[in-house]
């Protein structure tokens, strides 16, 4: 030993193994670490089956801050030799406790719920980004459209409302017939010839406000104040299937 500003330090040396290796503790705490573990991993399981189901799929915020708190409370009793395990039972009985406490007064309050779950946020309107939802939820379209994108969207067009729900989870509600809107789809594989221009349509690249002029507008987006514009997309035939549909029921006009 050294003594050096009055503490003392241990010699370092890269060839003592036990040090290296399992630290302070000798080599049979090794064997009392595979008996922890598995105690820990059965109180894991017993106290997230009492969480509640839900612990197993989409988690709240509450319920990660809980899934967290268990996590530290095992962390000690299974690295640290002088850690018993009864400190961290009583740690996961307070957890589950609250958790279940929580859970119960949200059920009978909506103030808190909203106040510990959060509330939907409405992201989408009619094939439109709102700029005031991605705002308060600070997500850009970009991360937007690579959600959606994994749900199976490719065009704005398709959607008539996103929510975002407090699981932070996507829930999407589609037009029966598709309207003419903003492709999500990245230009490298954008010409599969699913899609075609949507005559005299225009699609704010930023949010998907679609207009309808016969020129790409010069104009900012009233929706979102950006002046990025692309041809609006619509499923391939659609126009013709429009179109010959107006000119039937011209014809049926004019022989009534």
């Amino acid at each position: 030993m050294q003594q050096q500003g009055g503490m003392q330090q241990q010699q370092v040396s890269l060839t003592d193994w036990q040090r290296l290796l399992m630290g302070d503790a000798p080599w049979v705490f090794l064997l009392e670490l595979v008996v922890r573990a598995l105690v820990v991993y059965l109180l894991l399981l017993v106290f997230m089956r009492l969480m509640g189901k839900r612990v197993a799929g989409q988690m709240s915020i509450s319920e990660m801050a809980i899934i967290l708190s268990l996590g530290a409370a095992v962390g000690l009793p299974l690295q640290a030799p002088d850690k018993g395990l009864l400190p961290a039972l009583a740690v996961l009985a307070v957890a589950v406790a609250f958790q279940r406490g929580l859970s119960l007064w949200a059920f009978k309050s909506r103030k808190v719920e909203l106040l510990s779950q959060g509330d939907v946020s409405v992201l989408l309107k009619d094939g439109r980004l709102l700029p005031e939802g991605m705002a308060a939820e600070h997500l850009s379209p970009e991360k937007i459209f690579a959600s959606l994108r994994a749900q199976g969207v490719e065009h704005l067009g398709q959607l008539r409302r996103v929510y975002l729900e407090p699981s932070g989870d996507l829930s999407l509600i589609k037009y029966k017939r598709q309207r003419p809107g903003l492709l999500i789809i990245p230009e490298s594989d954008s010409s599969h010839g699913r899609y075609e221009r949507a005559e005299d349509h225009y699609a704010c690249s930023n949010c998907g406000h679609v207009v309808v002029s016969d020129h790409e507008p010069l104009d900012y987006c009233d929706s979102c104040g950006e002046p990025r514009w692309t041809e609006a997309v619509t499923e391939a035939g659609a126009g013709e299937a429009r179109s010959s549909q107006k000119d039937s029921t011209g014809l049926a006009r004019k022989a009534g």
